[in-house]
């Protein structure tokens, strides 16, 4: 998605936020999830149904404005700085749903694809 977006913690340090989305493949996926990494480890994740997309996996990279200014220990008592951000990630993504999953539902199966054809020489 390329979406970016910065955000301000309890303790004044700015974070900026990159959202990118991985849509699964298979229209009979019916889990989502959202995974929230600093320094690309987890801090948060999140993978209730009604707090999710259904098929899609979002991964919100966070950093600080300058190197000293977070660390994961204090990002991660940041819960509800965590969960906004969780919120705010999934409401992005729900207003591009449309472009997001346009890929994954352009064939019926990987089979019918005629690049997936080619890509398996036939």
């Amino acid at each position: 998605m390329g979406a970016e977006a910065s955000v301000v913690t309890a303790a004044g340090a700015r974070v900026q936020v990159t959202l990118e989305a991985f849509v699964h493949r298979f229209a009979s996926a019916e889990e989502g999830a959202i995974a929230l990494l600093f320094h690309e480890r987890r801090v948060a994740h999140v993978r209730e149904s009604a707090r999710t997309i259904a098929g899609v996996t979002l991964v919100a990279k966070l950093v600080g404005e300058t190197p000293e200014a977070l660390t994961i220990d204090g990002l991660r008592a940041e819960k509800g700085l965590l969960n906004a951000i969780a919120e705010s990630c999934r409401a992005a993504a729900l207003r591009v749903i449309d472009r997001l999953l346009a890929p994954a539902l352009a064939h019926e199966s990987p089979w019918s694809c005629r690049w997936c054809a080619r890509r398996r020489g036939r």
